[in-house]
């Protein structure tokens, strides 16, 4: 949470890991100073080893941020 650019933590995952049955591999993680830089998105740090069935000689290293409530699904 994201308040008067401070960053309050409610839940602790170092990354997050996504596998699937496409070849898809990629770590994605909070990168707290930009996320508190920004103040209304979050940022992260996102490594892909693999996609769409091919593997990259070197992993493909991303810093996209997000606006609060991006890919947020409410009807869970």
């Amino acid at each position: 949470m994201l308040e008067h650019g401070r960053f309050q933590e409610l839940l602790n995952v170092p990354s997050r890991l996504h596998v699937n049955v496409r070849g898809d591999l990629w770590k994605q993680t909070l990168d707290v100073a930009r996320t508190l830089q920004e103040h209304e998105q979050f940022c992260f740090e996102k490594t892909v080893w693999a996609a769409g069935h091919r593997r990259f000689d070197a992993p493909q290293v991303t810093r996209p941020c997000y606006s609060r409530g991006t890919g947020v699904r409410t009807d869970r």
